[in-house]
Parts: C-alpha cells; sequence; structure tokens
C-alpha cells in the first residue's frame, strides 16, 4: 500500500518558535524542514496585502488599530515581535512578497485570504512577479 502524500506544514510559519506570520516564523519553518508554511493575508488601507492574521493588531502588537483602516507606513511603525519574546522586538508585519520571497525551490506555500475579492488581483501580480 502506498502511503498517503502528506506535506509538514508550519501554520503561520513555525508559530510555536517564533511570532506568527513574520519572516522569523517562515524562516524557522523553513530551517526545521517543513515542506509548507500556511499565512494569512488581509490588504492595508492603502492595498498592500501584508501577512497577519487578525483583523486588529491588539493581539500581536498591544496597539489597538484596524488593518483595512490603516497605511502600510503606518503598520510598519509597530512591533509584531516582542509580545513573543523579547529577541524578536521590532519584527515587522511582512508583505505578501516579503513571505514569497522566503519559499525555498520545491516547496510550497498555503495562502488564506481573510479579506473579500478585492485582494485577488493584487495577490495574483504578486505571485506572478515571485515566479
Amino acid at each position: 500500500m502506498t502511503p498517503p502524500q502528506s506535506l509538514i506544514t508550519g501554520h503561520r510559519g513555525a508559530s510555536s518558535v517564533a511570532p506568527e506570520n513574520t519572516l522569523s516564523a517562515f524562516r524557522t519553518a523553513w530551517e526545521i524542514g517543513c515542506d509548507a508554511v500556511e499565512g494569512d493575508f488581509r490588504l492595508t488601507r492603502d492595498g498592500i496585502i501584508v501577512c497577519i492574521h487578525d483583523a486588529n493588531t491588539q493581539r500581536t502588537t498591544g496597539i489597538d488599530k484596524e488593518i483595512s483602516e490603516v497605511s502600510f507606513s503606518s503598520l510598519q511603525k509597530l512591533d509584531f515581535g516582542a509580545w513573543k519574546d523579547a529577541r524578536f522586538a521590532g519584527e515587522a508585519c511582512p508583505t505578501i512578497d516579503e513571505v514569497l520571497a522566503t519559499v525555498p525551490p520545491h516547496r510550497h506555500i498555503f495562502i488564506e485570504l481573510k479579506t473579500g475579492p478585492e485582494i485577488i488581483q493584487p495577490l495574483k501580480t504578486s505571485l506572478h512577479k515571485s515566479s
């Protein structure tokens, strides 16, 4: 009997080790041998695709901001790492392009969309650029 095809997937990157949905989490997932990663993606007010699970930054930054209501530049001023551990202080909320750049050859990314259909065209553009 042939075993089923399986992929070891880092949920939000290696989120047990590094702050979820950050470049540190994705890089760590690849380093420990994951076949794939899963990330959550939303649009900022100015249409930039960023990797964050929650619609609000409160849980991961301690600051109450709605992703859809803030510009990318203001989002970049927040610290998305210190809540997990002091060694991750200063970790930024990555863009889709930054996350895609971490994916090694022959590995996979599962892109979970957290917004409506308005994300599809910019996402296709980013995927095309990264291939």
